[in-house]
């Protein structure tokens, strides 16, 4: 039978071994997701051309959207430590035709503000005014293009995931608690545990069941922007996306396979805003809890022990009544009388 010092023993010995593979464990996820954003930007590095001064819209395209491609990609790059961001945010800064290449929609992630509700876009093509601006003697057949929610109709945040997404962060801009905590639930409503399933992904003729990554990695952003945790789903679906080459498909089935999707600048350019080292890990909550839960019983069975020992302490040793007496008994048997006779 193990004494109960014993067992507190074995159990700290155990808790000394378990916290540093919570902590080794916590540090591997970590550097999964660091990994996995290194790939995402090279790939949206690699979409970046130089005599346009724009990323491109897929790596075939010879099509180039100011709004919401490089608008979103500028922003993504500056995560990436890139140079390219730079580049693209100067052009798009002198971009007269174009608002600085905001869109009133995309930009509410970058933390700027736009008018709600969202309207619908118009779609500009502006090669000729991009030319000029750039000087660019690039001769290829190729189109720039931007797009402005400007319309009359407007978006319903209610039936359309991404909206939600972006009213959510100009809420939260406004620190309108109410319309952020309105627009969290229109998503937690939305998520199926495999992704968004907002009106057009029910629509036969729209999206019809294929599950867009951006509204995905949208979802996460608003999450950990929140302070709420990513559910594992929410993660696992948006880096299942992620190509050999680091880009991220636009869209996917419900049995969570990309066949038949695209990479593009877009979807990309949301996935590393999603998952930007800057934020909180999505994957990162179990192991945390992991690591506090260890430190915590570690702390308590270092106290427990000092207690026992303590209580070791005092029940082995004499009380100093007992001490006392035992003196004075010794003292009046070492007494004798004059006679002889002891007391």
């Amino acid at each position: 039978m193990w004494s109960t010092k014993m067992r507190l023993n074995a159990v700290l010995i155990l808790t000394v071994l378990v916290l540093p593979l919570a902590l080794i464990i916590s540090n591997a996820r970590a550097s999964e997701r660091d990994v996995r954003i290194t790939r995402a930007c090279a790939f949206l590095d690699s979409l970046y051309d130089p005599s346009v001064h724009l990323v491109r819209e897929t790596p075939s395209s010879h099509v180039y959207w100011i709004a919401s491609d490089n608008l979103l990609a500028e922003g993504a790059l500056q995560e990436c430590g890139s140079r390219n961001a730079q580049f693209i945010q100067a052009f798009l800064n002198n971009a007269t035709c174009c608002q600085q290449g905001n869109d009133l929609m995309h930009e509410s992630l970058l933390g700027r503000s736009i008018p709600l509700p969202i309207h619908n876009a118009t779609t500009y093509t502006v090669t000729g005014y991009w030319k000029s601006l750039t000087n660019s003697q690039e001769t290829g057949n190729y189109t720039v293009k931007w797009e402005y929610h400007n319309s009359t109709g407007t978006l319903s945040p209610y039936v359309y995931g991404d909206v939600a997404a972006y009213t959510l962060h100009e809420y939260k801009r406004r620190n309108n608690e109410t319309g952020v905590q309105d627009m969290i639930q229109v998503l937690n409503t939305m998520w199926t545990g495999a992704g968004i399933a907002d009106e057009p992904y029910k629509e036969p003729y729209g999206e019809s069941g294929i599950y867009q990554t951006y509204k995905t990695a949208l979802y996460a952003y608003s999450l950990t922007q929140l302070s709420i945790p990513v559910p594992a789903t929410v993660t696992a679906a948006l880096l299942r996306m992620q190509g050999p080459d680091g880009g991220f498909h636009t869209g996917y089935g419900t049995n969570m396979t990309y066949a038949g999707t695209d990479e593009n600048a877009e979807t990309t350019s949301i996935a590393i805003i999603a998952l930007s080292p800057t934020l909180v890990p999505p994957s990162s909550p179990p192991a945390l809890i992991a690591v506090t839960a260890s430190i915590a019983l570690l702390l308590l069975l270092i106290v427990l022990r000092i207690v026992l020992r303590r209580q070791s302490k005092q029940s082995s040793a004499p009380s100093s009544r007992k001490i006392a007496r035992q003196g004075l008994e010794r003292r009046l048997l070492q007494s004798k009388l004059p006679d002889g006779r002891q007391y």
